[in-house]
């Protein structure tokens, strides 16, 4: 069998993690099989686990992937809580399948050490790129700094619940909503 290039690795690993996040998505972490996986990716068992020895694992690189902060998010100055909530949701890809993976990885890591770890450190990062968006906003309204990002994180995290479980909300639109609420 002829050896992968190092391109053609992160490819079937790309490959791999967004089938599991489709399967993920619609059957959940408990509901999905590694044959789920399988067919979802259009490869065989041995492909996969030659990648990723389990599903957990698997779901480890979906939450590295999903949480990662996106490129193009640089630093940056905020008009409000809401602007930031907004200028973040623009450089994420928040659809309802996209939630409903995440608020999983969110379950997940309460029990799986790695899966922790991996979310806390981008817990941190997000957290760390909105508080110095905010930072003059919070000095020029007299609010705590950590206050406003601690509420401008709680928005995105609700934000992301109510998308994953009503199927009847427009992202968008929601944000904006929300968004503009905050900001009043």
């Amino acid at each position: 069998m002829p050896k992968l290039t190092e391109a053609t690795k992160r490819e079937r690993v790309r490959q791999i993690s967004a089938a599991a996040a489709r399967c993920f998505a619609r059957n959940g972490f408990a509901g999905t099989s590694i044959a789920d996986i399988v067919a979802e990716a259009g490869l065989s068992a041995g492909s996969i686990y030659s990648h990723f020895e389990s599903k957990t694992e698997l779901l480890q690189q979906v939450a590295g992937d999903m949480l990662a902060l996106p490129d193009g998010l640089g630093e940056a100055g905020f008009a409000s809580p809401g602007e930031a909530a907004t200028a973040f949701a623009r450089h994420v890809d928040f659809t309802p399948d996209f939630a409903r993976v995440l608020l999983q990885v969110w379950a997940e890591s309460t029990r799986d050490p790695e899966l922790a770890q991996i979310a806390n450190a981008n817990v941190t990062r997000i957290r760390a790129w909105l508080g110095s968006g905010l930072h003059e906003w919070a000095d020029a309204h007299g609010v705590d700094h950590e206050a406003a990002t601690d509420l401008t994180f709680a928005l995105l995290q609700g934000f992301i619940a109510r998308i994953a479980m009503d199927s009847q909300v427009h992202p968008a639109k929601l944000l904006a909503s929300l968004s503009a609420t905050v900001d009043a």
